[in-house]
């Protein structure tokens, strides 16, 4: 089982460290106020109320045995950068910590943190992408690869999936079908019907194409 320790719980940390243990892993959640300590205690494994920047008291609880170990206090720089620093001596290897700004970012990536989030940047840009995205519900895997909700274009209707040559012609593939908030595997031999939804695999360009036709 994944474990996962999580230092501070204001709205970033207490938000992950739930979902993390919904999500299976074992998490060992830590701050020094006693309230957050609290209210959090019934929702994750371990719930520990400390000095946050105490080494010995991190080495207690048992820190450096943490598979992964967020720092999610990114408003104050002085005290994130001093506890990344403190992991970084008692041995944690993989640290995933919050910054406020441009400068925090930097700081962190030259300590040599594991990876470095600003929430409220990636959730612009996120949101921004939406927008003025063409696409539904999209699942961006990596920077040229993604995977989004079509309507069916008319090119497309009253064909089977096997007769358009998706790789082929527009080097993507269709991986499935909405039916009733739920994505079912799709049959090479399904014929696409007027109003159907499509799950599209392949870049950003091959599924513009497709939403284009």
């Amino acid at each position: 089982m994944l474990k996962v320790g999580v230092l501070g719980l204001g709205r970033f940390g207490r938000a992950i460290a739930t979902r993390l243990t919904e999500n299976g892993a074992e998490v060992l959640a830590v701050d020094p106020d006693e309230e957050a300590v609290q209210s959090i205690r019934d929702f994750v494994t371990e719930a520990v109320c400390m000095n946050i920047t105490n080494k010995e008291a991190l080495e207690e609880i048992g820190m450096k045995e943490m598979d992964i170990v967020i720092v999610a206090i990114g408003s104050n720089l002085e005290k994130s950068v001093l506890l990344t620093a403190l992991l970084k001596t008692i041995g944690v290897k993989n640290i995933i910590a919050k910054c406020k700004d441009s400068i925090h970012k930097e700081i962190l990536n030259l300590m040599g943190v594991s990876r470095v989030v600003q929430p409220e940047q990636e959730i612009g840009i996120k949101l921004a992408d939406k927008i003025t995205s063409p696409f539904k519900d999209v699942v961006k895997i990596s920077e040229n690869f993604m995977v989004s909700q079509i309507k069916a274009p008319k090119k497309f209707i009253g064909k089977a999936i096997s007769e358009l040559h998706l790789f082929e012609n527009y080097s993507a593939i269709c991986i499935g079908l909405k039916k009733e908030n739920e994505i079912i595997p799709i049959d090479p031999n399904y014929i696409i019907q007027k109003d159907d939804n499509l799950s599209f695999a392949g870049s950003k360009k091959s599924l513009e194409e497709i939403a284009d036709l």
